[in-house]
């Protein structure tokens, strides 16, 4: 008779034994084994298995975790030509691997079996199950369906691309059933038979009553009715409410768990801890305006100076000094009140800036209070975790809040190292979840206060991690988490139990993601992973990242690429450059996103001028074809007097969730930017200097001569082809004091010196502003004003550099026709 049912072949495994269990949960793997036939047919937990053994070989960025038949035979391809190089070819067969991958039972168990056997030295118990029955009950049996369908799933069958021989198949399956059926009617017909089924049900009922008589008394049972209330608060939560529920607080104030008083260590049992301080007084309800030194009005005098022995005390009375009750609200306690009008815009900027700093500033005796007492610091943690959920991410005061709470992990970390993160993982990182969640700009900063309560150690920070990841429930969550922590990391160690191969198994497994997020987010992380990897398995890594640089048009992505592009064009391997230069030609250039240009600039400004000349003209391309604030904040020359008036009315401001911006000129050479400048300017003929141009020559010789005194022949070279527009720059409005700074700094530190002023050209742009005749005159616009009073500036700054300025200056402004009370009259006056 054929197979009917899964007690038909008892021989055949259907699940894990407890011992190869264990095992396979000892590896730690990155999913969690909850079907087996499933979960390992493709081969991608396989195959992390064989690299816990051979990591060497076996590199888990070229594994993809799919479902797909494509991927799953991909996946076990690698892993025969890993076994056959291995001297495990023994191990399976092309037949057993189909078997695996079309999830027939049993196969992918006795796989495993062998792998245990081989890779650890142990056999296998043989667990001796109950004997079942030999015959399989009628309604476990298959029915037609599940047998075409289970003969379907065969591997042999799926892996044939004949219609007919499939066909012919299935019909002879569904004849043996058929078969079967009709053999167990001629064995036991009575089992099929209508009339024998009624006779049983007839012979089930009981004897027939007669009408009318007398029934026992049947005893009365009752039962009372259960009222079940729907819980739905964890024991905590419930026992802070038992606790607090003969106080009076107000409205919205924090309740707390009640069983503080004992905390778990970190490795043991609770430890005991002196009993909570008394409640603090309540808040006054006094009225008054913000206070700037002083006491606020409607505190009590213990409000104001704080109780040692209760941080939310010390908080309590940093806002006190600066706020009276009346501006954070009445009825709550003055910290409570402050974080929630600085959350509503209720308190002004500055003032929050310096009652945050002041938090910073009590952290040491904050800390104090709650490791000895973890009901405060419960407190204290969901007050400043609200705090920055409220708070809008790169404001002023959401960094402000982040460094208080940074702070306080500092503070609470010198004072108790060892319950340091136990503290903050049980009670403070859980109300920081939800932001982290769902406010992807926060996550960087929550990252950074939880590192705070870890100790700098690489097995704190690996500990932290592995913490992180219980938390966050999520794997693509966390493998974002890690691509940020990895910056944060101040040395790398390599072992088995090292941070560097924590980091780069994390990021193999964020690089074979499908979503592209995550992919760049794991491909960030190479550039701080890539200096401290040996070559070998740098060059494992490159074969995927060309795949990406090909393949992935995600910007992210591609902005990565230029980061790794950078990293890797400082290796001593040519193969290895030439693949970084590959990326930047492949990826740098004026049409790609905005904000790959931007990274690209900042990654590739050092190589720019150092050993790859050809990147700098690409450099110039991208910086003058980006927005102007952009550009002034890349170049260092945002902060100069004279850049205030060179961005147009409308011009697009810095993107807000852009990358970052830094100025590249401490890792750029001045002068070949210059150069590069001055050749573009040439071979494009222009007639005119525009902003950007002229923004990026100041920026050149500002940040040059912050490391000299001087402006030598070589830059006096560049001055002499570009002097002419730089003079007509003056009559520009957004370019004129650009055009000015450039002027005087070459005629202070150049050797061209007072020469600037005789230059008829100079005296010819000056003609072009201040016009003799009336008619051209009134024809000037707003704009010459601007440009009028700026050369006016200029011309004093340059006759108060001495003597020989000032009687050039009296010199140059004699060949001009100044009207009585005009700007170059008054100048010449004041000579």
């Amino acid at each position: 008779m054929p197979d009917e049912g899964p007690a038909a072949s008892p021989a055949v495994p259907t699940s894990l034994s407890r011992e190869l269990l264990r095992w396979i949960q000892s590896l730690d793997l990155a999913y969690s084994v909850k079907n087996v036939k499933r979960d390992f047919s493709n081969g991608f937990l396989i195959a992390e298995i064989f690299s816990r053994y051979y990591d060497k070989d076996i590199q888990m960025h070229s594994f993809d975790n799919g479902i797909a038949l494509r991927i799953k035979k991909d996946n076990w391809g690698q892993l025969l030509k890993f076994m056959r190089k291995s001297g495990l070819a023994e191990m399976t067969s092309q037949e057993e691997v189909n078997a695996i991958i079309h999830c027939e039972d049993g196969a992918v168990i006795n796989f495993l079996n062998r792998i245990y056997e081989v890779l650890t030295h142990r056999k296998v118990q043989e667990v001796v199950m109950r004997p079942l029955p030999d015959a399989t009950p009628a309604y476990a049996k298959h029915t037609g369906s599940a047998v075409l369908r289970n003969t379907m799933r065969n591997s042999a069958l799926s892996e044939t691309d004949d219609e007919v021989t499939r066909q012919r198949r299935l019909h002879e399956k569904f004849g043996e059933h058929e078969r079967s059926l009709q053999e167990e009617r001629s064995i036991d017909p009575d089992r099929f038979s209508s009339q024998s089924q009624a006779t049983n049900k007839g012979m089930a009922r009981g004897p027939p009553r007669a009408l009318g008589a007398a029934t026992e008394p049947v005893p009365q049972v009752t039962v009372k009715e259960i009222s079940v209330k729907q819980v739905d608060r964890n024991i905590a939560q419930l026992r802070a409410t038992k606790e607090m529920g003969g106080q009076q607080g107000s409205p919205g104030q924090m309740s707390m768990p009640a069983d503080f008083n004992s905390v778990p260590a970190m490795g043991g049992s609770p430890t005991s801890l002196p009993p909570i301080p008394a409640q603090r007084p309540a808040p006054g309800a006094g009225m008054g305006m913000a206070m700037d030194g002083g006491g606020g009005g409607g505190y009590s005098p213990q409000q104001q100076q704080g109780v040692a022995s209760d941080g939310m005390s010390l908080l309590d009375a940093c806002v006190a000094r600066r706020l009276d009750a009346a501006a954070v609200g009445g009825g709550v306690e003055p910290a409570e009140g402050f974080c929630r009008a600085l959350a509503a815009g209720e308190v002004a900027e500055p003032v929050g800036l310096q009652i945050l700093s002041e938090f910073s500033t009590e952290a040491p005796g904050v800390a104090q209070a709650c490791v000895g007492n973890p009901k405060q610091f419960w407190k204290v943690a969901a007050l400043m975790a609200d705090l920055m959920a409220s708070l809008p991410a790169g404001s002023a005061t959401f960094e402000a809040a982040t460094r208080a709470f940074t702070a306080l992990g500092d503070a609470v970390l010198v004072s108790d190292a060892s319950t340091a993160m136990g503290l903050f993982c049980d009670y403070g990182m859980p109300k920081l979840l939800p932001a982290f969640k769902s406010s992807p700009p926060k996550r960087e900063a929550i990252l950074r206060v939880l590192y705070s309560f870890s100790p700098a150690d690489v097995a704190s920070h690996t500990q932290c991690l592995k913490r992180l990841q219980t938390l966050l429930g999520s794997m693509p969550l966390f493998l974002h988490a890690v691509a940020l922590c990895v910056d944060m990391e101040a040395e790398f160690t390599s072992g088995p139990n090292g941070s560097l191969d924590l980091y780069i198994y994390y990021c193999e497994m964020g690089l074979g993601q499908p979503s592209p997020a995550l992919r760049a987010a794991a491909c960030s992380m190479l550039p701080a992973l890539l200096p401290h990897m040996d070559p070998e398995s740098v060059a494992s890594f490159i074969p995927t990242l060309q795949r990406l640089s090909t393949e992935d048009r995600w910007w992210g992505t591609r902005a990565a690429l230029l980061k790794v592009a950078a990293v890797l064009m400082d290796s001593a391997d040519p193969a290895t450059v030439q693949v970084g230069v590959g990326f930047v030609n492949l990826h740098f250039h004026p049409r790609a996103a905005a904000s790959v240009q931007k990274v690209g600039v900042m990654a590739l400004a050092k190589h720019a001028s150092n050993g790859y000349p050809e990147i700098l003209p690409k450099l110039l391309q991208v910086l003058l074809g980006l927005p102007p604030a952009e550009r002034l904040l890349l170049v260092g020359a945002a902060d100069l007097p004279a850049a205030a008036g060179s961005i147009e009315p409308g011009a697009a401001e810095p993107a807000p969730n852009g990358p970052p911006l830094s100025s590249i000129m401490a890792d750029t050479d001045a002068l070949a930017l210059a150069r590069a400048l001055k050749d573009e300017v040439l071979a494009s003929q222009l007639e005119n200097l525009e902003v950007a141009h002229m923004a990026v020559l100041c920026a050149c010789v500002v940040a040059h001569l912050s490391t000299s005194a001087e402006l030598d022949q070589q830059w006096t070279e560049v001055f002499d082809a570009l002097h002419d527009l730089v003079f007509v720059a003056l009559c520009d409005p957004y370019a004129a004091a650009l055009a000015a700074t450039v002027i005087e700094q070459f005629a202070f530190t150049s050797q061209i010196k007072d020469g600037i002023l005789r230059d008829p050209s100079f005296v010819g742009a000056l003609r072009l502003l201040f016009p003799a005749s009336d008619e051209a005159a009134e024809e000037m616009g707003e704009g010459d004003d601007v440009c009028q009073a700026l050369c006016g500036a200029m011309l004093r700054n340059l006759a108060g550099e001495g003597a020989v300025f000032r009687d050039a200056v009296r010199d140059l402004l004699s060949q001009f026709v100044t009207a009585p009370g005009s700007l170059l009259a008054d100048v010449a006056a004041e000579l």
